[in-house]
């Protein structure tokens, strides 16, 4: 049976292309009941630091066997939120709307989450506030098996390399040093263009 709305993954601070696919849809659901992948956006993202890429991880409570994502609870064994948003802050301190935005995301790093859906949604939601996008986002209540379905696109952003995906290209804080990156954390975007992000995100590519 097709499907009535997009569905996708949960993701961490997903890249831009992510929310391209959420721009302009009234909902979008969110899978929940699928097996956790490792090494996906759904619990890392990419962020571009003075010295180049940077993956920013959160990690997961070991458990034997497979997980489902609606049950993955995050590990808080080592300070990563710390780590997250010190490297966060080194990326971006000076960049133009850092100061703007950062208040806003900073308690995601100081209140402890038990499930990564959750604080993913959060994030998610949060950034659909900045760029002023009115998509309601909802869990799956059951698992959709794999369709050949244009609006299924839960593995649509699994591979590391999204170079597939066009961007279209803004002024990055740390470009001086290496070409444009395209497709990083909606962070970046963000970060860098403030307002100007809904109108990047909307733009067709050239």
């Amino acid at each position: 049976m097709p499907l009535k709305q997009k569905l996708l993954c949960s993701a961490y601070l997903g890249p831009t292309c992510y929310f391209s696919e959420l721009l302009d849809e009234a909902q979008v659901e969110i899978e929940v009941f699928e097996n956790f992948q490792k090494q996906t956006i759904r619990n890392r993202c990419k962020i571009l630091g003075p010295n180049g890429l940077q993956i920013l991880s959160i990690p997961i409570q070991k458990n034997s066997g497979k997980q489902q994502m609606r049950d993955l609870r995050i590990s808080y064994a080592e300070d990563w939120q710390k780590v997250h948003w010190k490297s966060i802050q080194t990326a971006y301190g000076s960049a133009p709307f850092f100061e703007v935005l950062a208040p806003e995301l900073e308690p995601f790093y100081l209140r402890k989450t038990e499930f990564l859906v959750d604080l993913n949604l959060q994030l998610t939601e949060l950034v659909l506030q900045w760029i002023q996008e009115k998509t309601e986002l909802y869990k799956s209540s059951n698992f959709t098996p794999l369709l050949e379905d244009p609006l299924d696109l839960r593995f649509a952003f699994n591979a590391k390399n999204l170079s597939g995906f066009q961007a279209n290209a803004y002024s990055q804080i740390n470009a001086y040093k290496q070409p444009f990156e395209p497709n990083l954390s909606i962070i970046d975007l963000l970060f860098n263009e403030g307002p100007m992000a809904w109108e990047l995100l909307h733009l067709k590519p050239h």
